[in-house]
């Protein structure tokens, strides 16, 4: 076995960070016939044929890119590589492992495996999981949309909903998926009346996925806790109880199917039940297709319609939806105010410099998910770094810990001329060590596709300013609005050059990034995101509203 040339490496690269790709390609097919085991060089080779213009070669060497690097990691990880290699459900199940570990990157090597020839839908789905953790979501789509096929279910269907915002035209993708599943899965049953709540306060139930949830920890039980005793009486409902403190007013559904569970709802009376997980992980949508509740509602973190004509309302913040993204919902958008929730960081966070200041340099950073990195939004972001080329980037969630995730996301950028070692990948934290991470990062940047909003806030709440573009689209408004509730519209810009623009001026003088910081922190601070009474006054307001419109309308039918 020849070992690579340092200088011969080092030339090809430097070909292609500097520019030349045609050069940069025949330097490294040259490499890689010389040494076609080497992941690295195969990783480059990808990233050479992409600056070339050839998706489709480039996707096939950075399969095998991976290949190669996931097998050594296996073998170093002692997986028995012979075992691997001829029976499928040993491949199954050392995916599954890794999985477990977070490494999804590692884990696609052994599942797919396990999915060739004739694989179950078990494994497909594996399989389709460990491509979206990657960030390979057209293969993980196709994965997904074969093993729905071969055993159709609710669960099955629902996978392929998220993925549609990605691979399937955007929001309209989206919802027609959802509409998919609400016709295939959910029963028609009538509503139960409303009733006339004289004297007494609303009977609201809250549906989650869990008591540890992020969604409810950090948006909705700031909420629940402030409401008015008088106005309503919640009660929490958890697909999944752990963790959940015993009171009178939280119940766990542990163990119950979608009937069972509805009708434990329906004898609790409800006048409103709250839907806070939607299609992911923990939903319980087959419950709310069974109507426990006379009015029943959408509040989740995806802004996106659940396809669910059984859901009357969904919550949104003021001025993110319009005529065109109206006909994408089954349910009523309701906006409910200038924020959709509010939002409780973990720890109240004391302002610190930015670190430009000790550095000498800018560092952006997002902290979210590698499948928010679309191909436009790594090209938008390597033109920022290319063009400031003593700038940093830091991408940071629990999936960077995958090596593998990391090789593959870095040699997307290298595609656009940036080099490895301009980037640098953080897993997961905690605590005090999670919040330490964002004093490292002067200027955040947010995907257009991330209508998450926890990402956003989250650098906000710890003083990071973020750049956001707005094109005018539902789904670019739902991304951005954030920095607008918090009156910071002059980190919202209307089209790529200009958001470009606004970080080069201010990676350029961090005196006023430094001022920015602080200015960032106490916007939050002071923005309706930290109203959490004031929230809730405007849901109870809103509730009332709802019942007050149903009464009227069956006293006008009787």
């Amino acid at each position: 076995m020849t070992v690579v040339s340092p200088d011969a490496f080092a030339e090809a690269r430097a070909l292609l960070i500097g520019g030349r790709a045609a050069a940069a390609l025949a330097a490294f097919r040259a490499l890689v016939d010389s040494h076609p085991n080497a992941p690295n060089l195969r990783y480059w080779l990808g990233s050479a044929l992409a600056a070339n213009g050839d998706d489709a070669a480039a996707v096939d060497a950075w399969s095998t890119a991976r290949i190669f690097h996931s097998l050594a990691l296996m073998r170093d990880l002692g997986v028995d590589m012979e075992t691997l290699a001829g029976h499928p459900a040993y491949a199954a199940e050392v995916g599954r492992q890794l999985m477990g570990q977070g490494l999804p990157g590692v884990a696609a090597s052994a599942l797919a495996k396990a999915s060739e020839g004739a694989a179950g839908a078990d494994a497909l789905t594996d399989y389709g999981l460990a491509l979206a953790g990657l960030g390979e979501l057209t293969g993980a789509f196709e994965a997904l949309q074969s093993a729905a096929m071969l055993q159709p279910s609710p669960a099955s269907q629902a996978c392929l909903i998220a993925l549609s915002t990605f691979v399937r035209d955007g929001g309209a993708g989206r919802s027609a998926a959802a509409h998919a599943w609400n016709e295939a899965y959910a029963p028609r049953v009538a509503a139960p009346p409303v009733t006339e709540p004289l004297g007494r306060p609303l009977r609201v139930g809250y549906l989650a996925s869990g008591f540890n949830s992020e969604s409810l920890q950090r948006h909705a039980l700031p909420a629940i806790a402030n409401h008015d005793p008088a106005a309503v009486y919640p009660i929490l409902y958890l697909a999944d109880g752990r963790g959940a403190p015993e009171d009178e007013q939280i119940r766990p559904l542990d163990g119950l199917d979608d009937h069972a569970a509805a009708e434990l709802l329906r004898a609790d009376n409800l006048d409103i039940l709250v839907d806070m997980a939607g299609h992911g992980a923990g939903g319980r949508l087959g419950v709310l297709a069974l109507r426990p509740a006379p009015i029943q509602i959408a509040w989740s973190r995806d802004p996106y319609t659940t396809g669910l004509s059984a859901i009357d309302h969904l919550l949104q913040a003021e001025g993110v939806a319009d005529a065109a993204s109206n006909t994408l919902f089954a349910e009523a958008p309701l906006a409910i105010g200038p924020v959709a929730a509010p939002y409780r960081p973990e720890t109240e966070i004391v302002g610190e410099p930015t670190p430009a200041l000790a550095k000498g340099h800018a560092t952006f950073g997002f902290f979210g998910a590698p499948a928010w990195l679309a191909d436009s939004t790594v090209a938008l972001w390597s033109r920022l770094l290319v063009a400031r080329p003593d700038a940093r980037l830091i991408l940071k969630h629990a999936l960077f810990d995958d090596p593998v995730v990391q090789r593959q996301t870095g040699a997307r950028f290298a595609t656009q001329g940036v080099a490895p070692e301009r980037i640098e990948f953080r897993g997961q934290t905690s605590g005090a060590f999670h919040d330490a991470e964002f004093a490292d990062v002067d200027i955040g940047l947010l995907p257009a596709a991330c209508v998450e909003a926890a990402p956003l806030l989250e650098m906000l709440a710890h003083g990071v300013p973020v750049l956001a573009v707005d094109g005018g689209d539902f789904q670019s408004r739902v991304a951005a609005y954030p920095l607008r509730a918090c009156g910071l519209d002059g980190l919202v810009s209307n089209r790529d050059d200009a958001m470009i623009g606004v970080a080069l001026r201010l990676a350029e003088n961090v005196a006023m990034l430094d001022t920015l910081r602080r200015e960032t922190l106490a916007a939050f601070r002071a923005s309706p995101f930290r109203d959490e009474a004031g929230f809730a006054r405007r849901l109870e307001a809103a509730y009332a509203a709802m019942i007050e419109i149903r009464v009227e309308r069956a006293a006008a039918a009787a």
